[in-house]
């Protein structure tokens, strides 16, 4: 018996255009989440000066996730990025049980980090060079974003300097 299978491109029969708009809004979700657990944050801050900090990288997710929908309409993605990853704070990341700014610092690190993670995966999975090439900025985004909030986590906690 010979018969001929149509090949779809992807699990869902979905067409790649589709797939991608779908995986894009799901990012712009994400960080729409990520937005607001940074505003929660913020609230829950005791010092203005973190407090300050903390809603600027609510205002950066917001940032990111009108960047998102403007790739979707068909503009690039400007977002600040790097490529380097400090990592200074992973190992400390499991050893931290108080619920002051050492746990906020430590949860938004946290957030960033699987950000990272999920966005490398996506970026390595796709063909598309376009998307491709928007998930490993979102990935070097993170990573910037990961830095950022280790220096400030250095700065608050480990320095004192607030």
């Amino acid at each position: 018996m010979n018969t001929k299978r149509k090949t779809i491109d992807n699990i869902s029969g979905k067409s790649t255009y589709e797939v991608n708009k779908q995986l894009l809004m799901k990012t712009a979700k994400m960080y729409g989440d990520l937005e607001t657990s940074f505003l929660k944050m913020r609230d829950s801050c005791m010092k203005p000066s973190l407090r300050e900090l903390i809603e600027q990288f609510a205002d950066e997710a917001r940032n990111d996730k009108e960047e998102i929908y403007m790739l979707l309409k068909g503009n690039e993605l400007k977002i600040e990025t790097t490529e380097n990853e400090y990592s200074m704070f992973d190992h400390l990341q499991k050893d931290i049980l108080d619920d002051g700014e050492e746990k906020l610092i430590s949860d938004a690190i946290r957030i960033s980090e699987e950000l990272r993670k999920v966005f490398s995966l996506i970026s390595i999975e796709y063909g598309s060079t376009e998307i491709r090439n928007t998930f490993e900025k979102l990935v070097n985004h993170e990573k910037l974003r990961k830095n950022q909030l280790e220096e400030l986590y250095d700065e608050i906690v480990t320095k004192g300097e607030w």
